[in-house]
This record gives structure tokens, sequence and C-alpha cells, in this order.
């Protein structure tokens, strides 16, 4: 048999530079570019067992062990043990930026959270029992409000974790506070708690929205971690908010981060787009993709209200695990700023396409 080993090194030498590329394309899934401005790693108070008064600014939690974060439980005093505990951090913060939105970033975590910054939750990653479902290998960022934020005062993070067998705790990240200086590109921010309701298949093209059960919910988020444990199905969600006149004037763009999975977005009742007007633009690469799509929306001037009320309402379908809006950036921005994301974020690049190539 005749081997060209020419081709075969071409080949190596190709299929090396696809691996390169899409290792480069897995990383920039992320549409965050976040900048901590407050460390927390090191030692936290740590307690195993299961109590919700752990969770108050006020519980007194000096009697309880120490342990290095971020670091496994078992290799600090406990071993083999499985099971329900709570981390504790008590930490002072001398100024912060109100105009940025901020998260917290606890790396990995094995099992199962539930986070709150001084008593209110703020997210959750898997589930608890009797639906048991692990997350020990997604990255937790969970936006903090800032109104949940106290200057030149205690600020206390409580952590609950659950872990199932092997490995437990606050396993590994950079720990801390974070901004997201991504949203510096929006002219208005949107990230915060919006209107939200589940819907039928039946109504959910023009559901009434008077006759839908509202709710409160932060975005982004997974809904999951909202209170909507395992549900797969149509949502709707609704923001109101005001654009002053001088940026009514420019050419604006409705950005919503990313959405699991479809999505119909309305300005002020008018249809401005769908997650499929977005794949032409390189948004997504392929039918199953759509979860990673960073979403964008013309909003055209003659819907806009200056100096008024405007309204979003988002029609969401979850066909299958996670749902929701998860990932920012949400808000407003120009034609000329979304020029950035589209150049940094949106991709149409499949191994096949690069194998062609």
């Amino acid at each position: 048999m005749f081997i060209n080993l020419h081709h075969m090194k071409f080949s190596l030498v190709k299929m090396l530079v696809i691996f390169l590329a899409l290792l480069i394309f897995a990383n920039e899934l992320v549409a965050q570019e976040l900048e901590r401005f407050r460390g927390l790693q090191g030692y936290w108070q740590f307690s195993v067992g299961d109590n919700e008064e752990w969770l108050e600014v006020d519980f007194n939690d000096n009697d309880w062990d120490r342990l290095y974060v971020p670091g496994l439980w078992e290799s600090q005093g406990y071993e083999e043990y499985n099971g329900f505990a709570w981390y504790r951090k008590t930490f002072k913060l001398s100024s912060f930026d109100l105009e940025k939105p901020i998260y917290l970033v606890l790396g990995k975590i094995d099992d199962v959270d539930e986070v709150f910054v001084n008593g209110e939750k703020i997210g959750q990653s898997g589930s608890f029992f009797p639906t048991f479902l692990t997350a020990y290998n997604t990255e937790r960022i969970y936006s903090v409000p800032h109104s949940l934020l106290k200057r030149d005062n205690n600020n206390v993070i409580a952590v609950r974790v659950y872990d199932s067998h092997l490995n437990g705790g606050i396993l590994a990240g950079d720990v801390g506070l974070y901004y997201d200086i991504t949203n510096d590109l929006l002219e208005i921010n949107l990230e915060g708690k919006w209107s939200f309701a589940l819907s039928q298949p039946s109504n959910n093209i023009n559901p009434k929205l008077s006759e839908l059960e509202w709710t409160k919910i932060n975005v982004p988020a997974k809904w999951e971690d909202e209170g909507f444990e395992e549900y797969d199905g149509y949502a709707v969600y609704m923001k109101t908010f005001v654009i002053p006149e001088k940026l009514a004037e420019d050419n604006l763009v409705l950005l919503l981060g990313r959405i699991d999975d479809y999505d119909y977005v309305y300005f002020n009742g008018r249809l401005i787009g769908t997650v499929f007007d977005l794949k032409k633009r390189g948004a997504y690469s392929s039918k199953g993709d759509e979860y990673q799509a960073l979403r964008g929306y013309e909003i055209p001037k003659k819907y806009i209200m200056k100096n008024e009320k405007n309204t979003v309402i988002v029609k969401v379908y979850d066909y299958y695990k996670d749902g929701g809006i998860y990932e920012g950036p949400v808000g407003i921005t120009t034609e000329e700023k979304f020029k950035y994301f589209e150049r940094k974020y949106y991709r149409n690049i499949t191994i096949w396409n690069l194998l062609n190539n």
C-alpha cells in the first residue's frame, strides 16, 4: 500500500489547527468579562449539618471550624464526609461601583449549592433531594444586587452545600466579587429583577398577559435556580424601562445575553426578532446550538417612546435541562457598540467548516 507521507503530515497539522480553533471557540462561549475587585479566598467559617438559621446575618458562627476556600473539605479534616455543610464569610467593603453589575464567583462546588448574601438568596446550582442533580462541574457565577451590599459594615455570604459522594465543598476557582466590565458597553443596564410567568403552548404566541401568574426573578439566571426546578416548557419575561430622548435618536440594539433555548422578542408590542433570525449573522452554528447565541435585536426607532416607559416581552421555550435568560449582558446598547459584541462573541464555526477549508 502506498502512503502519501506529505498528505499525512498536512492532515495532522490541519487537525491540530482545528483542535486549537475549537478550544478558542469553546473559551469564547462566555459573554461576560469579569474583573475582580474583592478577593474572598482564605479561611471561611464552616460547619457540617443543615440549619436554615445559618443563612441569617446575625447568626453567631464563632465556634465553627475554619476551612480554607477554595479547597476540599476532605483534605481539611473531614475525610469521607458526605452530606450537608455550610460555609460563611464575613467581610467589609469600603466602596463599590454602583454603575457596574456585580457578580459573586465561587468557582466549582461539589455537588449542589444554595447561596445567600446578607440573608437573601442570590442563586443555586444543581438540585437537592428529593430531585437530586449534581452541578459539580459548573462554574458558580451569581449576580449580586447592589442593594444587598453594605458599605463600611459587615457583609455575610452563606453557602449551603450538599455533597453526595467523593470530594465535597468549594473546590477550586478565583473566589471573589467581580465587576462585569462587559456591561460598560451598555447604555441602559437591564439586569436584575424581571417579571416572569409560566405559559402554555396554546397561548405562548399571543398570551393574555393579565391572566398569567406573575412573579419576580433575577435576570440573568437559569430559571431552575430561581425556584422553577426541572421545568421545561414555555415562559414569559417582561421588563419596563425609560429610554431618554437623546439616546433614542441613536440606532439602538436590545441585548439579551444567552437564552436557553428559543426566544421571541417584542418591544412595545411589536415583534423585533427571534433567535432563528440570528443564525445568518453567525450567532450560532447549527440546530441545537441556539442556547449559545448571544441575542442582539435592533429596535426600530418608530417603536421607541422617548422619555416614557417602554416594555420588552421575551417569550422563551426550553425543551431540555436548563432554561431562561441565563447569561448577560442584558440591556440597551448602540448599533456602533453592538459591533464589538458581534466581533468578539459571534461565531459560526463548526468542525465541518474547518475540515472543508
